[in-house]
């Protein structure tokens, strides 16, 4: 019993001791950055403002450090995240134009078109715009 309230006694003041450590060490950050923000013009008022309420989160460090981009090689980290339909989506970002016009088109009323790039427009083709067309 005495042993259990020993070790009970020291953790307790482990982690009493832990948390005013790092408590001490984020508010000497915090004081730091402080200097640093107002060295590169932000007033005190606005630094006070919006640093009034930031206060050290652990559970927050212990999620940084286990992040899988830094612990994944990249082809399982890519693999675990992609999909052929994620890729088939990606794909059709994308559309490649022919820069010139070739043959008769209308842009009909209710759709947006856009060319980019130049656009020429051979000889006895008509482009007929009737809704909207951008050329970028």
């Amino acid at each position: 019993m005495k042993i259990t309230k020993l070790f009970l006694t020291f953790f307790v003041i482990f982690f009493i001791f832990t948390l005013n450590s790092n408590s001490s060490t984020f508010e000497n950050w915090k004081n730091d950055f402080k200097k640093i923000a107002i060295k590169r013009g932000i007033s005190e008022l606005t630094f006070d403002k919006a640093m009034a309420n930031v206060k050290f989160l652990p559970k927050v460090i212990e999620y940084d450090r286990y992040q899988p981009e830094f612990y994944e090689d990249t082809k399982t980290y890519i693999l675990k995240r992609t999909s052929n339909k994620k890729l088939k989506i990606g794909k059709n970002i994308f559309r490649n134009n022919e820069s010139r016009l070739k043959e008769n088109h209308t842009v009909v009323h209710n759709v947006n078109s856009m060319a980019a790039g130049p656009l020429t427009i051979e000889s006895g083709i008509t482009l007929t715009v009737e809704g909207n067309l951008s050329i970028v």
